[in-house]
């Protein structure tokens, strides 16, 4: 079996390492894998870039108006389509599928199709001949523009009045209508399964317009071989931490910058428990933003450390760790609670989207309203002052982990729906005589 993943990066956010992991677990498993992504950032075995002419519409493009505006305002094609307000969907026909001859793959696998190198118009092609299953790891597949819809219901009639075009990805003026209706076009005209990693999500997609053929729930795993609850101690000596120190961690891509993990809350929480008296030392960890830092406020050392790629060095930051924390105020499946759990770090984090799936309230962490600092800041207060608790919980976190969410556990369950997609597939196409 050839399977083809398509996504943004290969390394960055969730999404990204979910892909990756994939990736790399269908060749351990001596799978034909390959991994197409719209810019690379390591090189990898069997990943390649979509190359610049396969995504891009420079004055190539056999349309007098696009060349006039590549000439007249020196810009290219798709940047003066987000100008106007359209989405970042106007590539050419992802050619590098025809690079496969006759091979093509046996299936395509898509995650994130947003961040300006996809064609979603390709889809209508793809799908014909090559079964699709897309992941959604986000909402912006049956929105106007956005990835998070966050507290906003307007998607569900269609867009229009968008209340934020900032909301990522970005557009200049309020066509959410008009891109909801050309999206909508398209994935009619698409042969296509969905992969949902939350049943909130799940609930999501049925509250839209989408109409994929199959659906399943397939919640995201994470490589236990390296983030587990192993070699604790030896990691807190190892980055330079006393074992008396209670570590609290905060992992966000684009860390405080980052809109949707809300740091206002975690700032407003550490300096709510910086007020507090304990008898350890207590360190806040903040990973994610690009300088490193180290400041003091009233009794809590905090560190600032940019984002770290290299996942063996995340994972001793995880085990060295004793509460992690997460704020989110919208999220479908967040990879940082899993690896947290993974690595027996009990969890405290926001009652929002997918999160309670992955944490059980009261045994494997806590679950606290969004935007509530007092209550996050009282549950953390419970940890410090209970070892005991802290200990059980973690114990409880990494033991469910390991049985829910492994990456083997994943990879497993996603190479069955393969298999189910493909059927499904092919029967359709003997069905209409395609």
């Amino acid at each position: 079996m050839i399977i083809l993943q398509i996504n943004t990066s290969d390394i960055g956010g969730g999404a990204e390492k979910i892909a990756n992991d994939l990736h790399k677990a269908y060749l351990n498993l001596g799978k034909n894998s390959l991994l197409a992504v719209g810019f690379t950032i390591n090189n990898q075995e069997s990943v390649f870039k979509i190359h610049e002419e396969h995504r891009r519409l420079k004055t190539s493009f056999k349309n007098k108006f696009a060349r006039y505006v590549s000439r007249t305002f020196h810009l290219d094609w798709p940047a003066f389509l987000r100008w106007s307000g359209f989405e970042d969907i106007y590539y050419p026909r992802n050619k590098f599928i025809n690079n496969f001859d006759q091979n093509l793959p046996d299936i395509i696998h898509a995650h994130n199709l947003h961040g300006g190198y996809f064609n979603l118009n390709s889809l209508i092609e793809l799908s014909a001949k090559i079964p699709i299953l897309i992941t959604l790891h986000d909402e912006w597949l049956f929105t106007g523009h956005c990835a998070c819809t966050i507290d906003c219901h307007n998607w569900i009639d269609g867009c229009g009045h968008c209340p934020d075009l900032d909301r990522y990805p970005k557009i200049n003026h309020d066509l959410t209508h008009l891109n909801y209706r050309i999206k909508n076009r398209i994935l009619q005209k698409s042969i296509f399964s969905v992969v949902t990693p939350s049943v909130w999500m799940a609930s999501q997609l049925n509250k839209s317009s989408l109409l994929p053929f199959l659906t399943k729930v397939i919640p995201n795993g994470v490589n236990q071989a390296v983030f587990n609850h192993l070699d604790t101690k030896e990691s807190k000596k190892e980055l330079g931490f006393d074992l008396n120190e209670v570590l609290i961690l905060y992992i966000a891509a684009q860390g405080k910058n980052n809109p949707y993990k809300d740091y206002d809350t975690i700032a407003k929480t550490i300096d709510l428990i910086s007020t507090f008296n304990f008898r350890s030392e207590i360190v806040f960890i903040s990973i994610g933003g690009n300088n490193s830092k180290i400041t003091k406020l009233n009794n809590i050392k905090i560190l600032e450390i940019p984002f770290i790629n290299d996942q063996i060095k995340l994972s001793q930051y995880y085990k060295a760790s004793d509460i992690f924390i997460h704020a989110s105020i919208t999220d479908n499946f967040p990879t940082t609670i899993l690896e947290s759990l993974s690595c027996g770090i009990p969890v405290i984090a926001t009652a929002i989207g997918g999160i309670p799936e992955q944490i059980i309230n009261g045994e494997t962490g806590f679950l606290v309203p969004p935007k509530d600092a007092t209550s996050m800041a009282q549950k953390i207060e419970l940890l410090i002052n209970n070892p005991q608790l802290r200990t059980r919980m973690g114990e409880n976190a990494f033991t469910d982990a390991k049985a829910r969410f492994s990456l083997d556990l994943m990879a497993e369950r996603y190479l069955f729906f393969y298999a189910e997609v493909i059927e499904d597939w092919h029967k359709r196409n003997a069905r209409f005589g395609h």
